[in-house]
């Protein structure tokens, strides 16, 4: 979902030369008859902001944000020791949980499009915002998506309990026939289906 969103044209120059930072807040759900994992919160918004905004509006992260920096810098080490021509720089992500003061900051790297003019394209444009609202229907039904083995996408799942700690199992093993819902709120821009939609994004 993370990487969707920075594939846009604009905010991946931004990012490269404003230090952009990609918040998610998410809120706990109550009253869950069986929580897990999976289904005790929801994605309520995500927005991308400079990072000197965000720690100006947010005082208590900025000591956070300090701390964070040793995991950043080695992290960044990591992926310029593969001396990859393609990558830019590490995509901070902050999750935020709404009303507290408990968040988590992760990184993604950021790598130059294989095809900067097919990023450019409308249609491609329309693909990457299908995979954003994809992911984010399926985490606020409860269903993460993970990689499973052989195909070059993902498959939604569910938090299953075993003993002391929760294995996700997939839904199914196929996407073929599979009818995604969005229950009216959101409308498909193209019409790939899931697993084409991942593959192509994936490959920009």
């Amino acid at each position: 979902m993370s990487k969707s969103l920075v594939r846009t044209p604009c905010s991946l120059q931004e990012a490269i030369r404003a230090n952009l930072f990609l918040n998610f807040t998410v809120i706990p759900v109550k009253g869950i008859s069986n929580p897990n994992p999976a289904n005790s919160w929801i994605v309520e918004q995500f927005t991308i902001h400079p990072v000197d905004a965000l720690l100006t509006a947010n005082p208590n992260l900025v000591r956070m944000w300090g701390d964070a920096r040793p995991e950043y810098r080695a992290m960044d080490q990591r992926h310029k020791a593969r001396n990859d021509p393609g990558y830019l720089g590490l995509f901070p992500v902050l999750y935020t949980v709404k009303n507290t003061n408990h968040s988590i900051t992760t990184y993604h790297g950021l790598y130059r499009p294989r095809n900067p003019d097919l990023v450019r394209q409308q249609s491609t444009q329309d693909a990457l915002m299908d995979m954003v609202r994809l992911c984010e229907t399926y985490i606020c039904q409860g269903f993460p998506l993970r990689r499973v083995e052989g195909p070059a996408y993902a498959l939604p799942g569910r938090m299953v309990r075993k003993k002391k700690t929760y294995k996700w199992t997939p839904l199914f093993n196929d996407w073929h026939g599979q009818r995604i819902d969005f229950g009216g709120l959101y409308t498909f821009k193209t019409k790939m289906c899931p697993s084409h939609l991942m593959e192509f994004c994936t490959s920009l």
